[in-house]
């Protein structure tokens, strides 16, 4: 019985390291839509400035 309970022990423990890595993969690859924005062309409007004289 002792060795059915760390087996058991082990199987939880690969099954939460299992899911850390399948979350860590997931949040470091970014959705396909986020990279089509990444590579989209950006536009920079650049606005006059306003000058204030120091007195």
């Amino acid at each position: 019985m002792a060795k059915l309970e760390a087996l058991e022990g082990v199987g939880v423990f690969v099954l939460a390291i299992a899911l850390l890595a399948a979350f860590t993969l997931r949040m470091s690859v970014p959705p396909a839509d986020v990279l089509r924005a990444q590579t989209a062309p950006r536009v920079v409007t650049v606005h006059p400035t306003i000058v204030i004289p120091v007195r």
